[in-house]
């Protein structure tokens, strides 16, 4: 990861013109159960950045807010951005929902849906944080987003500022209570 990083509950749903405009086949977003809060969201485009115009990270080309499969030389429009930022998103979700323990709270979820966008759901699953989640270790998996602050550079793996102030967002949206609940 980089700078621009990479690649289902009471959220703010995909914006009915976006949906239209692209419908992921086999997932209902309508019916689903876990979606990634407007605090998660906010949470991706700030960590990932908006690029309208494609670069090269890590072997692959991005565009939007971190889509992987742009072609050099690619350029989208905003609103394209956003719809390809919620169609990733809501792959990542339909993933994620059947991984997660069905008791977190939309903050935890939304959480870890930013980290399993950036670091891909495979990757995610390979985390600290997923391991100690599923081991019912909340407070341990929160403490581990914080050990995922550094990503290979010139073959050698170094710390990036951007990725330690990201993790540390991450763990704060997780660590937040939602109002007129329990924190799950």
């Amino acid at each position: 990861m980089s700078d621009r990083g990479r690649g289902l509950r009471d959220g703010p749903a995909m914006p009915a013109d976006l949906a239209a405009a692209s419908p992921l086949p086999g997932i209902d977003l309508d019916n689903a159960v876990l979606r990634t809060s407007k605090a998660g969201v906010d949470l991706i485009e700030k960590s990932e950045g908006l690029s309208l115009s494609a670069y090269p990270l890590a072997g692959q080309w991005l565009i939007g807010y971190g889509h992987a499969g742009a072609e050099p030389g690619e350029t989208i429009t905003g609103a394209e951005a956003e719809r390809l930022l919620h169609n990733d998103l809501a792959r990542t979700e339909a993933a994620l929902a059947g991984l997660l323990p069905q008791d977190l709270n939309d903050n935890q979820f939304s959480a870890l849906a930013s980290l399993a966008y950036n670091l891909g759901v495979g990757s995610f699953r390979e985390t600290l944080v997923y391991k100690r989640l599923m081991a019912g270790d909340r407070a341990g998996a929160a403490d581990a987003f914080l050990y995922l602050d550094s990503a290979r550079i010139d073959g050698e793996m170094k710390e990036l500022a951007s990725l330690k102030a990201r993790r540390t967002e991450e763990r704060a949206l997780f660590l937040t209570p939602v109002a007129g609940a329990g924190d799950g």
